[in-house]
C-alpha cells in the first residue's frame, strides 16, 4: 500500500473522548469519562539494530495519558478507581476527527485485549488549581496488533459499562479546586482527630496506583500509595512542643479539602515533621507535616465520604 500524500490527511491532534470498560465484569459498553484535558497518545516503533547499525522494527509500544478534573462526587469517580486500576480494562480513545484507538475492536481483535491501566489522584496546589485524576495506559503491540487497534471501522461504539456507568453522571459542578483546608490527627483508630491543623499552606496530596509490568508491557496494579505534605503556619514554642507527642504515636489522619471532599484514614498513614526557619524577615517559619502509607486497593473506597 503506497502512501498517498494529500492535504486532507493532515489531522488535528486532540483527543476528545476516552471510554473505559471492565472485561472482568458483565460490561458490554464503554463509559466515556467526561471533561478530559491534556490527553496524549503515542505508538512508537521497537527495533533492534543489524550489523550495519540499521534499526529493524519488530513491535510497537503504546502509551497514553489524560487528566480528568471532575472528581467531586466520589461515587462517580474516586470510588471507581480501585476497579479501574486492578481489573483488566478496555479503552476506546476517540480523536476529534473521528479516528479511534481501540483495545478491543469488533473484528481482528488483539490477544489478549486491553491496555494496562494506572491512575493517580492529584491535589498538588492550594486553591489556585483544580484537583484531578490522571489516567495512563501502556501496552506492547505486535506488527499485526498495530493495525488492529487503529482500524476505526472495527472499533466498538460508546455506550455505558456496568462497572463505570456512574462516570457518565459527572457534571461541571464536579470540577473543583485543589487545596486542603484542614488536617486532623489523633491517636490511631480513636475516631476523634483531636489535633487539627487549619492555618496551613502549600498543601499537596497524591494517591497513586502502584503497578508492575506483565509480559505484554501492561500495567498491573497491586496497591495504592498515599502521600500528603502541608506547611503548618503556627510555630509558637507552645505549639511546637506538642509535636513530639504526635510524632511518637500511631496516628489517625483526616484530610478535608476546600472543595468538601474528606478522606479519613484511621491507621493507614505514618506522620513525620520538620521545623523550617530558612528565610529572613520576608517570610514566616513553618512546620512541615507529611504523611505516607500504602494500602490494598480493596481498602480504598472506605476512606472516602460522599
Amino acid at each position: 500500500m503506497a502512501l498517498a500524500p494529500a492535504r486532507s490527511n493532515i489531522k488535528l491532534a486532540a483527543i476528545n473522548q476516552w471510554g473505559v470498560s471492565d472485561t472482568t465484569q458483565s460490561d458490554t459498553g464503554y463509559s466515556a469519562i467526561p471533561y478530559l484535558k491534556n490527553a496524549k497518545a503515542s505508538i512508537k516503533t521497537l527495533a533492534t539494530n543489524n550489523s550495519l547499525g540499521q534499526p529493524m522494527p519488530y513491535a510497537y509500544e503504546l502509551s497514553g495519558s489524560a487528566q480528568f478534573p471532575a472528581v467531586r462526587t466520589t461515587a462517580n469517580m474516586i470510588k471507581l478507581l480501585d476497579a479501574l486500576g486492578t481489573d483488566q480494562i478496555e479503552h476506546r480513545i476517540a480523536f476529534v476527527d473521528g479516528r479511534i484507538i481501540s483495545s478491543k475492536p469488533g473484528t481482528s481483535t488483539p490477544s489478549p485485549t486491553g491496555f494496562g491501566t494506572k491512575w493517580k489522584l492529584v491535589s498538588d496546589t492550594d486553591m489556585s488549581s483544580e484537583m484531578y485524576v490522571e489516567l495512563s495506559i501502556a501496552r506492547k503491540l505486535t506488527i499485526a496488533e498495530y493495525t488492529q487497534i487503529l482500524t476505526s471501522a472495527n472499533a466498538p461504539a460508546f455506550g455505558t459499562s456496568a462497572t463505570f456507568t456512574n462516570m457518565t453522571s459527572l457534571t461541571r459542578a464536579d470540577i473543583v479546586p485543589a487545596g486542603l483546608k484542614t488536617v486532623g490527627l489523633g491517636a490511631a483508630s480513636a475516631g476523634t482527630y483531636a489535633d487539627v491543623m487549619s492555618n496551613i499552606r502549600s498543601t499537596k496530596f497524591s494517591a497513586e496506583l502502584l503497578t508492575t509490568m506483565d509480559s505484554h508491557g501492561q500495567y498491573v496494579g497491586f496497591a495504592i500509595k498515599i502521600d500528603f505534605d502541608v506547611e503548618g503556619m503556627e510555630t509558637s514554642e507552645v505549639e511546637l512542643l506538642k509535636w513530639d507527642d504526635i510524632a511518637d504515636r500511631a496516628n489517625e489522619c483526616q484530610l478535608t479539602w476546600s472543595n468538601g471532599l474528606v478522606c479519613s484514614m484511621p491507621t493507614q498513614l505514618g506522620i513525620t515533621t520538620e521545623v523550617v526557619v530558612d528565610k529572613d524577615s520576608d517570610d514566616i517559619s513553618v512546620i512541615k507535616v507529611s504523611g505516607s502509607g500504602i494500602i490494598l486497593p480493596s481498602a480504598w473506597d472506605a476512606l472516602w465520604g460522599a
